[in-house]
């Protein structure tokens, strides 16, 4: 079993990477990224049963707290990107009525 720094640590290199992708626009990887993430989660659950050196401990709240300062930021650009989506799927269908209502007069 991987110490509960590396497991931390990964998190916090997986959650980076989950923010850079969702920045980017590139939202196709979201969906892997979360499962591994999901699965660290489940293994640091696993490994933070098991009695570690205060200092690992310690380190390791660190990396997790990081984790979740980037994960508050990539919900923030998913809900900014999903609002946007919904503002051009509104402009797109009254463009279409209009088109359709135009299209009476032809």
């Amino acid at each position: 079993m991987q110490s509960l720094n590396q497991l931390a640590l990964e998190l916090l290199q997986i959650t980076l990477a989950l923010y850079d992708k969702t920045q980017a626009g590139e939202l196709e990887p979201i969906t892997g990224l979360q499962q591994q993430r999901a699965t660290l989660v489940a293994e640091l659950d696993k490994a933070s049963r098991q009695q570690w050196p205060d200092e690992e401990v310690a380190e390791a709240r660190k990396l997790i707290a990081q984790s979740r300062e980037l994960e508050k930021k990539v919900l923030q650009l998913l809900t900014q990107k999903r609002d946007e989506l919904g503002k051009e799927h509104n402009q797109l269908m009254r463009s279409k009525k209009a088109s359709k209502a135009y299209g009476q007069f032809k």
